[in-house]
């Protein structure tokens, strides 16, 4: 993971997201930023558990930016809390694991350029699709 702290936001639109906080600083207008990085806004699903607590799923906050940090204002948040439970951390790590191939954290993907791809050698696509499937194929060298 980054050097930020996982938290979820409440915003004042009814927002609520998943972020890490990078830090607070002040801005021009006399009040604070937050700045965040990697937001995945929470969405409830149709399906409740067995014990009755509603499904959630993260989807971008943004879709039209490859962005990765935000600043909100401060007076745009209602509330911050730590994210503790162990099911949300491991949804949002996960999410970005998909994203980025199976690398570690949040956008774990370096620069990478969304008109050619990511770049890497056949070697090590043909590695990981061997551990994906649990092949034991030896090519010719």
């Amino acid at each position: 993971m980054d050097e930020g702290k996982v938290a979820a936001l409440k915003l004042s639109t009814g927002e609520e997201i998943v972020c890490m906080i990078m830090k607070v600083e002040s801005n021009d207008d006399e009040g604070y930023n937050v700045c965040i990085k990697d937001p995945l806004k929470v969405e409830s699903m149709d399906i409740r558990r067995k014990n009755g607590e509603f499904k959630v799923r993260f989807v971008p906050w943004f879709l039209t930016t490859d962005e990765r940090e935000f600043d909100i204002d401060l007076s745009n948040i209602i509330a911050i809390t730590r994210i503790e439970n162990e099911e949300v951390m491991q949804n949002y790590t996960r999410y970005f694991r998909k994203m980025s191939g199976g690398t570690d954290g949040p956008l774990a993907l370096g620069d990478s350029n969304s008109s050619i791809g990511y770049l890497g050698s056949v070697k090590s696509f043909q590695k990981k699709l061997e551990d994906l499937y649990k092949l034991d194929y030896k090519p010719n060298d």
